[in-house]
C-alpha cells in the first residue's frame, strides 16, 4: 500500500527506488557481518583448541577448516567490510601456512616445511608493515612538546 501511494507521484518514485537501494546496501551488510561473526567464531574456536589441548593438536584436521574459512571470507564484497575481509583473509591464511609447516615437519619434509614458514613470514611482516605508519603516528603525537 505504501509503495502504492509511492509510485503515484513520479517524485515519489525516485524516493522509493533511493530507498530499496539503500535497504538492499544494508542488507548486504547485515548478511555479510554475519557470515563474517561465523568466521571469526570458528577462528576463536580453532584458537581455543590450540590453547586448551594437552596432547599434540591435530593440525591436519584443522587445515581443511582454514581452507573452508579462507573460501567463505573471499565471497564477502562490501564495500564497509573490505579491511574486516583484508585482515581475517591474512589471519587465516598465516595461520594456514604455519599449521601446513608443522605438519611438513611431523612427516620429516623440512624444506617444504622452511618454504611454508617463509611464506607465513613474508605475509605476516607485510601485514604488520600496514599498521606501521599509524603506529608511529600515534607515537609522534604522544612525544611531549
Amino acid at each position: 500500500m505504501f509503495e502504492q501511494m509511492l509510485s503515484q507521484n513520479p517524485r515519489n518514485s525516485t524516493v522509493l527506488k533511493q530507498l530499496q537501494g539503500e535497504a538492499a546496501f544494508f542488507s548486504q551488510l547485515i548478511e555479510q557481518t554475519i557470515i563474517l561473526a561465523k568466521i571469526r567464531s570458528e577462528m576463536v574456536s580453532i584458537y581455543r583448541s590450540l590453547a586448551s589441548t594437552k596432547v599434540p593438536y591435530n593440525y591436519e584436521s584443522a587445515i581443511p577448516v582454514l581452507e573452508d574459512l579462507e573460501l567463505r571470507i573471499h565471497g564477502l564484497s562490501h564495500p564497509y567490510l573490505v579491511q574486516i575481509k583484508s585482515n581475517c583473509s591474512t589471519e587465516i591464511g598465516v595461520l594456514r601456512k604455519l599449521f601446513k609447516a608443522q605438519e611438513m615437519i611431523s612427516h620429516y619434509k623440512f624444506k617444504d616445511s622452511i618454504f611454508l614458514l617463509s611464506l607465513a613470514k613474508t605475509e605476516f611482516d607485510s601485514w604488520k608493515n600496514k599498521f606501521l605508519p599509524e603506529v608511529q603516528k600515534d607515537k609522534e603525537c604522544q612525544k611531549p612538546l
